[in-house]
């Protein structure tokens, strides 16, 4: 049996790889290498501070990152049809999900969802003020559904991106 309690911290200085420990937990990364994750499973919570780049690779299911330091979280190869939540103020990149995704977006901070997007479908739900970015490296569209009154998007990329079913003005 292995047991923690909910405030789990763990401190990078030097950059690396760091398993996910069970639960919840705390990343305070401070490091000038970028900081991978590896071994999140569906239901976590990754709270993120500090300065430095952290990579969130191949999660297992649903999310929550909640960004409070001042350095990017990027979540590789989120799984078809999971859904990751986004809390903070701080940038987030979701980089070549494995399929159609959803993002609840709660926070301010920039959101990007960028790689080979190609017939997916992001639902972007949430009371999140910050902007989303979609870099669509595809050859056919992505879908963008359900996008909160208000909220900016920008499309990039080689691929075309549709906006379908807004939730009011954009």
């Amino acid at each position: 049996t292995v047991s923690r309690d909910s405030s789990l911290t763990v401190t990078t200085t030097s950059g690396g790889t760091v398993p996910a420990p069970l639960g919840d937990f705390t990343l305070v990364n401070d490091s000038t290498n970028p900081v991978t994750v590896t071994g999140v499973t569906a239901g976590q919570t990754v709270t993120v501070s500090g300065t430095g780049t952290t990579l969130v690779q191949d999660p297992a299911g649903n999310l929550t990152v909640n960004n409070n330091g001042t350095g990017t979280v990027t979540v590789n190869g989120l799984n078809t049809g999971s859904k990751l939540t986004v809390k903070g103020s701080s940038p987030t990149t979701i980089n070549n999900p494995d399929g159609s995704l959803s993002v609840d977006n709660t926070g301010t901070g920039l959101v990007t969802v960028s790689g080979d997007l190609a017939g997916d479908t992001l639902t972007i739900d949430g009371t999140g003020s910050g902007p989303v970015a979609i870099n669509n490296t595809g050859s056919t569209a992505v879908t963008v559904a359900s996008v909160n009154d208000g909220q900016t998007i920008t499309a990039s990329g080689s691929g075309p991106t549709t906006i379908h079913n807004p939730d009011g003005s954009l």
